[in-house]
């Protein structure tokens, strides 16, 4: 019988095995928590992200496609815009940004992700669970694939939006 893998012991599992080699998107169980691998070192993403943070994600998504929808937006023909989905590097990287805009055309894995020249967009909206691990790991990676990088912080009061990188006309238009 497999191992559930919302139990501890899986988790207990993929810790040991992280600390003998990296792991890959292999090791990885196909449901339960969200685990994320970068340069195979394993990261845990809860499930579920609180209200206030799917809200915005949620808003963020419905806005971006109601722009995107627009002749006038600029967004390239078949790009699309995803609330969340994998990015996966190679057998020892795999992401979750909260949004992104994607070229389908880089589907990999048999449609389990996008490859990293096929995310164009990246955002991600703070947690305080994930806070760090998106402003100093995933900026980092986004910088090393060349994606340009939109950071919502809920943490100041009123809340701050951060933009890494250089982004393209369409999704300034976009935004």
């Amino acid at each position: 019988m497999a191992a559930d893998p919302g139990r501890p012991d899986e988790l207990t599992r993929l810790l040991a095995l992280n600390a003998q080699r990296p792991l890959t998107v292999h090791d990885l169980p196909a449901e339960g928590p969200r685990f994320g691998l970068i340069d195979g070192e394993l990261f845990v993403v809860p499930l579920m992200a609180d209200g206030p943070h799917q809200q915005v994600v949620g808003d963020l998504t419905f806005q971006l496609k109601l722009r995107a929808a627009d002749p006038g937006s600029g967004l390239p023909s078949g790009l699309q815009i995803w609330p969340g989905g994998n990015v996966i590097e190679n057998d020892e990287t795999i992401v979750a940004p909260d949004v992104m805009v994607v070229d389908p055309a880089f589907l990999v894995h048999g449609d389990l992700g996008i490859a990293p020249p096929g995310m164009l967009l990246a955002i991600e909206v703070s947690s305080p669970s994930t806070r760090r691990h998106d402003l100093i790991d995933k900026r980092a990676l986004y910088e090393r694939w060349g994606v340009p990088f939109i950071f919502v912080d809920r943490e100041p009061d009123p809340w701050e939006i951060r933009i890494f990188g250089d982004l393209p006309q369409w999704a300034e238009n976009l935004l």
